[in-house]
Parts: C-alpha cells; sequence; structure tokens
C-alpha cells in the first residue's frame, strides 16, 4: 500500500488537498459577498460531495439509507436558505457588546 510514501508523493493526496485549499479560499471569499445564513447552511451540501466522491474514488455503495440522507440533506438546506434573514446587518462594537448584555445571550 501507500502507507510508508509520503502523502506528498500521492497525486490524488495532493490533488484533494487543493481542492480543500482552493474550496477555503473560495469560501472565505463567498462570506464576504453574502449572509452568514445563507452561505452556512450551504456547507452541509459537502456530506453530499463527499458521499458520491467515495462512490467515484473509492468504489463504496451508495445505500437507500445514504441516498434518504442525501434528499433529507438537501431538504433541510432548501428550507433552511429559504426561509434564512436575506438582510444583512452590520453592528459597531458598542452594539455587539450591548447584545451580548442580553440575557438571551446567556
Amino acid at each position: 500500500g501507500n502507507e510508508s510514501v509520503s502523502p506528498w508523493r500521492q497525486p490524488r493526496w495532493v490533488a484533494g488537498f487543493a481542492c480543500v485549499l482552493v474550496g477555503s479560499v473560495i469560501d472565505f471569499m463567498a462570506f464576504g459577498l453574502a449572509p452568514q445564513s445563507l452561505l452556512a447552511p450551504l456547507g452541509a451540501l459537502s456530506l453530499v460531495w463527499n458521499l458520491f466522491m467515495a462512490n467515484y474514488l473509492l468504489n463504496e455503495k451508495c445505500t437507500r439509507t445514504d441516498i434518504f440522507a442525501v434528499c433529507l440533506i438537501f431538504a433541510g438546506t432548501a428550507l433552511t436558505v429559504i426561509f434564512a434573514n436575506h438582510e444583512e446587518r452590520e453592528f459597531t462594537l458598542p452594539q455587539l457588546k450591548a447584545l451580548y448584555r442580553e440575557p438571551r445571550m446567556m
């Protein structure tokens, strides 16, 4: 196997690591362009992507439970995005401090 070989010498590992790095940069940029309430739920779709990539790259089989879970993830993500607050608010530091002092934050 590849256990004794450095990950940096494994093309598939390097490609996966590069994808993670590029995806993280894109995520970081996206949070500057849209409200977190819309973007954060979309992170759940990475589970769906992982399932399909495991099927393709590792020849893992998708079960009915996996497909059911994917449907739940899509439904939950869709509902969260549809009903999320679509307005982006900016707070000053004094406003944030006042919000954190409220009982509902404790």
